[in-house]
């Protein structure tokens, strides 16, 4: 009996715990679609965009963080073949960004099993091609980053 409640006191000391809450981190997809940038994510079930966070760097001095919130008014469901709403944020070429999407089950939420979120991360840069700007429009393309988060 003393061997049981030492082990489970120094599992208890250590921090060791069953079943992590935090939400599991996914990559999602930059592409570009009607001249917008579009995020694609595996959203899996019914997910609703909570919110997002978008860190826009232009060198290591110059860099911005913005925490977009959604409406819970009115919840965005999320759909693996539709660009996530970027919620009126203005992608600037020239810059690279780091965002992460955060999506919450609202079944998993409900029934209290955790973790009911998932997030979604993705980096990329935005350029226009100078082909496209010589016959008068602003045509972004994007350069998506290979390095995994």
């Amino acid at each position: 009996m003393n061997k049981f409640i030492f082990v489970f006191f120094t599992l208890l000391l250590s921090g060791c715990h069953l079943g992590d809450p935090r939400p599991k981190s996914y990559p999602a997809k930059a592409v570009v679609v009607a001249n917008n940038v579009c995020i694609l994510a595996p959203v899996a079930g019914r997910e609703f965009l909570s919110g997002m966070e978008i860190i826009s760097i232009v060198d290591r001095e110059n860099h911005k963080r913005d925490m977009l919130i959604a409406n819970s008014d009115t919840p965005i469901e999320l759909s693996p073949s539709k660009c996530i709403p970027v919620l009126g944020y203005k992608f600037a070429a020239g810059k690279y960004y780091v965002m992460t999407v955060y999506a919450i089950d609202a079944d998993k939420k409900r029934k209290e099993i955790t973790p009911f979120a998932r997030l979604y991360k993705v980096s990329f840069t935005v350029s226009k091609r100078e082909s496209d700007e010589s016959a008068g429009r602003k045509v972004m393309s994007l350069t998506v980053d290979n390095e995994s988060e």
